[in-house]
């Protein structure tokens, strides 16, 4: 109990304490003190109206995430993004991928202009040169099918599934990759064994395409029909051949994208 009658008394003394003190601030301070509190709550007041203005302004985010989380998080993207020129859509990926075109062209740009001081068979001077060769569009028109003539007598010359598979490995070696794609990794049920996967193929135009009969849809089926009649054109192949040919190419990949 004496115990408990001591510590009552300190805090009893440590109230009065602070009840003087607090007794004995002048009137004067007391005020100034008041004043300056008063003008903090104004100030942060005033600085939170700016912010608000400026975000209605700005076109920001009304929503809260508890309201409309998706465009709380992406309003100010939604309204300041634009689909670029010559492109469907836009995305995060989209802008990445734009933003490091950009970058890789200002890089050859600076190469292209240094050429002269590239040192003979640095890495960027092959750079160079691969560029300079694949956006060489008049020599390219100039050899025609020519370079790639002998895959295409290989490809030609296949009459069995034996010949096939053989072609479609010796081309996929060098780059040529199968109308039907393919990947080896491991297999979903057995991971320590590797499996051979097939995917299906690409279609030229997209199945609702091939499927409408729209005005678009037909402007799409016919100039299908007609990229692949040049093709077969270039290839060496009369325009009679080739405009069979396209066609059959135009029904098969029709059939493809009923299925898929």
């Amino acid at each position: 109990m004496r115990f408990k009658k001591q510590i009552l008394s300190i805090l009893a003394l440590g109230c009065a304490v602070g009840i003087a003190a607090c007794s004995i601030v002048p009137n004067s301070e007391m005020s100034q003190s008041m004043q300056m509190q008063s003008m903090t709550a104004g100030s942060m007041q005033s600085e939170e109206a700016t912010k608000s203005a400026d975000a209605n302004d700005a076109g920001m985010a009304k929503e809260t995430p508890q309201s409309n989380f998706y465009k709380y998080i992406n309003e100010k993207w939604l309204s300041e993004t634009r689909i670029p020129e010559g492109q469907s859509s836009v995305d995060n990926f989209s802008e990445l991928q734009l933003k490091t075109d950009t970058d890789i062209r200002e890089m050859i740009g600076k190469l292209q202009e240094d050429y002269a001081n590239l040192e003979e068979g640095s890495s960027e001077k092959k750079l160079i040169d691969l560029y300079n060769m694949a956006k060489d569009f008049e020599t390219r028109n100039q050899l025609g099918m020519d370079p790639i003539r002998d895959y295409v007598e290989e490809i030609r010359s296949i009459r069995d599934m034996d010949g096939f598979r053989a072609s479609v490995a010796r081309l996929y070696s060098k780059g040529v990759v199968s109308d039907i794609p393919f990947i080896i990794d491991n297999d979903v049920k057995n991971s320590s064994v590797m499996a051979l996967y097939l995917n299906k193929p690409e279609l030229g135009i997209s199945k609702k395409n091939f499927e409408g009969s729209d005005e678009f849809a037909k402007k799409q089926q016919e100039a299908f029909k007609k990229l692949m009649q040049e093709i077969f054109v270039w290839s060496g192949n009369s325009e009679g051949e080739a405009m069979k040919k396209a066609e059959s190419v135009f029904e098969l990949e029709k059939q493809l994208a009923s299925v898929m």
